[in-house]
């Protein structure tokens, strides 16, 4: 009978090794053609190429991505499974690719710090976290299949559940097309492209002092540097689609475990309706991996209290860890972290016989787990400018009052003020002035959001006041500091909850009219402005226009870096003032970073003469002004005039005496230095 009985443990264990053997062997291929991409790929991309040139790259961009997917997904799934938590199907799979996409992201930053930042290291990064994900593999495409096998259709009366999924049928795939195109948005030309590669050419993190976003936390691009090594840089734009689906998918599991299905759809077609979500997802940004960890810090506090409070320690330790990776992300996470802090003890002291010694306890728990994972980022800026958070709040090194004026100028100035009555106007003022709010014509706040303050009125559970208290956190937060609308979305996921929830419990009529009205059709109208601009892409696609074509359409300085990459000798360098997008242009270009260099040349209106020496010195040959930059800050983001006081001094009084205008394009002009 033990011999019988052996047979089919025998039977499964060749089985899985044979499984495993084959993973092994799709790894080897998979890696190898990596590989052997990295040695022909050429030093530098060519922005022309049509038809098969680009074809080949999308192919390998898309293979790439793949790769990184199976490997994220399964080094997530191993350490979840580790962790034992009591987590539900999708809970897990969504937790699994944050976590899988953290670990792979550190230990780029690992080799960064390391110095040894460079094709070989990252191939060898992919390759060791293929070979860690492996056994998963198999997993991964069982449980896909399953899930297709168990698609059902949902009846009738959940009409908004079929609208939902039908957009999303066509929105999802073109979504995914439109991120294969060339990176164009105005912050990725800026900095979240820009700084990898310069980190990538000196082969390690470090801290530039002429560029101080290289002090940014840095954890959401650190993917990006694997597409700027296998010369594709829309990998960034893939990355930054899966956390936003990532989001989306959170915000349905939250509001299913939580609120009910019905919610949980209703708030995804919020999130989803809003056009900003929908293009800020095709960009190359880190702000919906800042979103999914936060709002995941606060979505495990809900687990831990559904648990009873039980296993404080490993609840309180995984909320601050996430709470970590959102801080290891962008620096507007401290306050997220304070706030989810507060809820902690909130809820730990509204506990009888708790003691205020056990809830300090488990908040040094909650502290200490997110300051291990933050700490690179904060102790390397601590070490090399003397400000863990630089440039902000201490300044440091290179950072002198002028700059740190310029910087409040701007910060401060988006909104329309922080009086009372401004305060109460917000709600008409962010679409009556919504350029004062925001860096996009389409960046608004989804109508339907505001329903979400008439939440307090309907009756929730204890745990349901917790998204509530850390959205009206958050708000109060966000109204006394930068008013920009972007800034609200880790905020915004839990608000379309709270709105969703309070449509739901509407009177039928109001819940129909809201649903197959309003949020219908901002479903629709994101749907339409994606294919719209998938249609703009289709040239580049089919091969009859270049990466370059679409450039010259989308960025307003490319055509004048291209003219100053064929035109400038090596050794001369352009300036430029007030764009700080220097990404499609080599050495002879020298951004604008910190956007103010243009007020700090013009300060005290020094002589034509000294100024064209001191830039000389410097080795600046050329100044390229941005008029539309330099009016966009003019005209929103100058309370003191000094950006008009810096315009109109090299307009008036440089230029005419020592400029010479030698190439001109849309609203950029390149001038040539003629004072010696």
């Amino acid at each position: 009978m033990t011999r019988t009985a052996s047979l089919p443990d025998n039977e499964n264990s060749k089985k899985e090794k044979k499984q495993w053997q084959l993973n092994y062997i799709i790894w080897l291929v998979w890696i190898s053609t990596l590989a052997a991409h990295l040695l022909q790929l050429p030093s530098k991309t060519d922005l022309n190429a049509k038809g098969p040139t680009v074809w080949v790259n999308i192919f390998f961009l898309i293979l790439l991505y793949g790769y990184i997917i199976f490997v994220v997904f399964g080094t997530g799934r191993i350490i979840l499974r580790y962790l034992d938590l009591n987590l539900r199907s999708l809970e897990f799979n969504v937790l699994a690719f944050m976590f899988g996409l953290a670990v792979f992201s550190c230990a780029i930053l690992v080799i960064g710090l390391a110095g040894w930042l460079n094709n070989i290291a990252i191939l060898c990064v992919l390759g060791i976290a293929g070979i860690i994900s492996c056994p998963e593999w198999d997993k991964i495409r069982q449980g896909v299949r399953q899930r297709i096998k168990n698609i059902r259709f949902s009846p009738a009366k959940n009409l908004d559940e079929i609208i939902l999924v039908i957009v999303l049928a066509f929105l999802l795939p073109v979504l995914f097309l439109n991120a294969l195109s060339p990176a164009w948005d105005y912050d990725a030309l800026l900095y979240h492209l820009k700084i990898p590669s310069l980190f990538l050419s000196q082969g390690k993190i470090y801290f530039d002092p002429d560029v101080f976003r290289s002090t940014y936390p840095f954890l959401g691009e650190m993917p990006f540097l694997v597409g700027l090594v296998f010369g594709v840089a829309s990998l960034s734009k893939l990355i930054n689609l899966t956390y936003a689906i990532l989001l989306a998918l959170s915000v349905y599991a939250f509001g299913k475990r939580f609120f009910g299905r019905e919610t949980a759809v209703i708030a995804v077609m919020m999130l989803v309706g809003a056009p900003s979500i929908t293009n800020w997802a095709t960009w190359v940004s880190i702000d919906f991996a800042w979103a999914v960890y936060e709002f995941w810090s606060v979505y495990v506090v809900m687990l831990w209290l559904e648990n009873g409070g039980k296993n404080t320690n490993q609840w309180l330790a995984l909320a601050g860890i996430l709470s970590g990776l959102a801080a290891s992300t962008k620096y507007l996470s401290l306050a997220a972290m304070g706030i989810v802090g507060i809820i902690i003890a909130w809820q730990l002291q509204s506990r009888p016989r708790h003691s205020v010694v056990d809830t300090i306890k488990s908040l040094v728990v909650f502290g200490l787990s997110a300051g291990l994972v933050m700490s690179p980022w904060y102790i390397k800026n601590w070490l090399w400018t003397g400000n863990p958070i630089y440039p902000l709040v201490w300044g440091g090194v290179g950072w002198g009052p002028l700059k740190e004026q310029v910087m409040s100028d701007y910060l401060h100035s988006f909104g329309v003020g922080n009086n009372w009555l401004n305060y109460l106007l917000l709600p008409y003022n962010v679409y009556a002035k919504q350029n004062r709010f925001s860096t996009n014509f389409l960046e608004i706040i989804h109508p339907a959001l505001w329903l979400a303050f008439a939440y307090p009125f309907l009756k929730q559970s204890k745990k349901q006041t917790v998204p509530l208290i850390y959205s009206a956190l958050y708000c109060a937060i966000w109204a006394v500091n930068s008013q920009v609308i972007r800034f609200l979305l880790p905020a915004s996921a839990f608000l379309a909850l709270l709105a969703g929830d309070v449509i739901q419990k509407s009177l039928p009529v109001i819940r129909k009219t809201i649903t197959y009205g309003l949020l219908s059709s901002l479903l629709l109208a994101s749907l339409v402005y994606q294919i719209l601009l998938f249609l703009s892409y289709v040239p580049y696609f089919i091969g009859q226009k270049s990466a370059a074509d679409i450039l010259r359409l989308s960025v307003d300085n490319f055509q004048i870096t291209q003219y100053i990459q064929e035109n400038l000798k090596p050794d001369e360098r352009a300036q430029f003032l007030w764009d700080g997008r220097g990404y499609y242009c080599d050495a002879r270009c020298i951004p604008d970073d910190e956007q103010s260099t243009a007020v700090l040349l013009a300060i005290n209106s020094p002589s034509p003469e000294t100024l064209a020496h001191e830039l000389h010195a410097k080795g600046i040959t050329h100044l390229m002004i941005s008029s539309t930059d330099a009016l966009w800050f003019i005209n929103y983001h100058d309370p003191h005039h000094l950006h008009q006081q810096a315009l109109g001094y090299f307009k008036n009084i440089f230029l005419p005496a020592c400029g010479n205008s030698v190439y001109k394009d849309r609203q950029m002009e390149l001038f040539q230095i003629t004072c010696p």
